[in-house]
């Protein structure tokens, strides 16, 4: 739905800012919520399910957050 794609989309701009500006714990909440905005099946939602773990995973390497 066109409602959910532009919350996700808000969200993951929010949490990117959120990074580039050093608030780290914000921008992972920012990027969680919107994984979490997914209904399930996840894998069932255009490229929403791609691009978030990617960008999940690419946040915690670049931060060193490698525990998570």
């Amino acid at each position: 739905p066109k409602d959910l794609s532009e919350k996700i989309d808000a969200l993951c701009a929010k949490g990117r800012k959120a990074w580039l500006q050093g608030r780290l714990e914000e921008a992972e909440q920012c990027v969680l919520t919107a994984w979490n905005e997914l209904p399930e099946p996840k894998m069932g939602h255009d490229y929403y399910p791609e691009v978030l773990s990617r960008g999940i995973v690419t946040f915690y390497q670049e931060t060193k957050q490698f525990p998570k």
